[in-house]
């Protein structure tokens, strides 16, 4: 079966309710990367949808609803683990260019094609980091903790001390609906309905207060 996961401007102002004339640039953005990622998808498989419908109402509209965690999160870097085709960091990056997003990524050919999604839409705010998380974490020892996202990068639990190595702000888990997780130490301050709505949420969660003292 053939995939086209090229997304038209309509589409997209539909499922992320967005204005074609408001939000032209977004929308404008959002639809060349489909056509990388469709481009890209037919020498090797970046996601697992196989249709633009598909690809808007649950990864890009998924993604997107993330937009609203960042902005209560307002002074803080943003980092995406694992990113592989770029969802959430890099259409994080594009729904909000005045923030930092740092995508990490260990695959060469991911990597490759996150750097050209980063060139042909001249995100300035995003910057692509090949290695594995631990390397770049050491990169970063000097700067306060980010926002985390990851997504199919470690198994929650793992994700949770990886985030605690990274001193991360927050972390956000994409979680199927009825998936239950050992937090440890962390609390969960929020949590966003994911898409498909019946299948994933999201759980923003924060590490223990520092003891000061």
């Amino acid at each position: 079966m053939k995939s086209n996961l090229v997304c038209s401007p309509g589409l997209l102002a539909s499922t992320l309710a967005l204005s074609e004339t408001r939000d032209a640039e977004a929308i404008a953005r959002l639809v060349t990367y489909s056509k990388l990622l469709d481009r890209w998808s037919k020498v090797q498989r970046l996601v697992g949808w196989r249709k633009a419908s598909l690809l808007a109402t649950e990864g890009l509209a998924d993604a997107w609803t993330l937009g609203a965690v960042v902005d209560a999160y307002p002074d803080d870097w943003i980092l995406d683990l694992g990113s592989g085709a770029g969802l959430p960091g890099l259409v994080l990056s594009i729904a909000r260019t005045h923030r930092e997003v740092h995508l990490v990524e260990p695959r060469r050919k991911r990597v490759s094609f996150l750097r050209e999604v980063r060139r042909e839409l001249g995100l300035e705010n995003l910057t692509v980091h090949h290695g594995r998380e631990e390397d770049v974490r050491a990169v970063f020892t000097d700067r306060s903790g980010p926002l985390l996202f990851a997504r199919a990068f470690r198994p929650p639990e793992q994700l949770l001390t990886c985030a605690s190595a990274w001193r991360a702000r927050a972390c956000v888990l994409s979680l199927g609906i009825d998936r239950r997780v050992e937090l440890g130490d962390w609390r969960v301050v929020d949590e966003v309905e994911g898409r498909p709505q019946d299948r994933k949420r999201h759980c923003v969660l924060e590490p223990p207060p520092t003891d000061a003292t």
